[in-house]
């Protein structure tokens, strides 16, 4: 994040194989593969894009999704409450997703009994 100037990033494009022509006839080199095919471009991004890029990420959302069960729940999510509260993060916001877990009944249990 220190250097948000740019960076270069290498396009794979589908390859031609290794084929001349010698006499009026085409061959091809089949024992000899192909070089990487492709062309660099360059991207640039603003702190503020990257800044977004990474709290709009799947992955921002699963560790927002461990956090939120360790905090409120004070237990380790199982996989499939991880994917579920970060596909709801994704789509309802961190605020709705904290309340989506407040709202339930564990929580309110855990809450008259804390330890």
């Amino acid at each position: 994040m220190q250097d948000l100037n740019g960076y270069w990033v290498f396009i794979e494009q589908e390859c031609q194989p290794n084929c001349f022509w010698i006499d009026g006839y085409y061959y091809c080199d089949e024992k000899q593969p192909p070089p990487p095919c492709g062309h660099w471009e360059w991207y640039q991004k603003s702190r503020e894009q990257f800044a977004w890029g990474t709290i709009s990420s799947h992955e921002f959302h699963e560790v927002a999704a461990r956090y939120m069960y360790g905090i409120q729940f004070r237990r380790l999510a199982t996989t499939t409450e991880i994917e579920d509260q970060a596909y709801y993060v994704g789509l309802m916001g961190l605020k709705e997703g904290a309340v989506r877990l407040l709202k339930s009944t564990e929580f309110f249990s855990k809450s008259t009994q804390p330890w």
